[in-house]
C-alpha cells in the first residue's frame, strides 16, 4: 500500500473497476499492452463476466454481444490488416466463457466450425477468416 498508488482496485457492486494514472490502453509498447489486457481479463474472471479468450493472431478484432430476449450470442470478428492485400487467417480458434448450454453454434457467411463445450467455456474452431464473419451462438 501506498499514499499515491498508480493503480486501484474498486469493488463496485456486483462489478469492479480499475483505475490507472498511466494510459496502458494506448501505449504502443508490447509489454503495456499485455499488462493491460493481464488486468481486464483478470477483471472479467473474477465478475463472472463475458471473456472470449483468442490468442491467434495481432490482426484478429472481435466484439461479443449478448442478447439474452432473442437468446444469443454474436462475436463479430474482423481480419484487421494495414495491407493493401489481406491475407486470409487459418486455424483460429477462441474460448467463450458460458453459463448456457449452446444448441445451434454457426457462421453468418457459413464458415466451417467446430465446437465443444467443456466446464462452462464454448471452444470454438474457425478454419478459415479473409476479411470478417460472424459466428452466432443460439441456446
Amino acid at each position: 500500500r501506498t499514499e499515491l498508488p498508480a493503480l486501484v482496485y474498486h469493488p463496485y457492486g456486483k462489478g469492479a473497476c480499475l483505475y490507472s494514472l498511466a494510459p496502458l490502453e494506448q501505449s504502443k509498447a508490447v509489454c503495456d499492452y499485455d499488462v493491460f489486457t493481464g488486468m481486464i481479463r483478470s477483471l472479467l474472471d473474477e465478475v463472472g463476466g463475458i471473456t472470449l479468450d483468442c490468442q491467434e493472431s495481432e490482426y484478429l478484432e472481435h466484439v461479443v454481444r449478448h442478447s439474452p430476449e432473442k437468446k444469443h450470442y454474436t462475436v463479430s470478428l474482423l481480419n484487421y490488416q494495414t495491407v493493401k492485400k489481406i491475407v486470409p487467417l487459418h486455424d483460429i480458434s477462441f474460448t467463450l466463457k458460458l453459463d448456457v448450454q449452446p444448441q445451434k453454434v454457426y457462421t453468418n457467411l457459413g464458415a466451417d466450425l467446430s465446437w465443444s463445450m467443456k466446464d462452462g467455456k464454448l471452444e470454438i474452431k474457425l478454419s478459415k477468416l479473409d476479411i470478417y464473419d460472424v459466428v452466432y451462438i443460439e441456446y
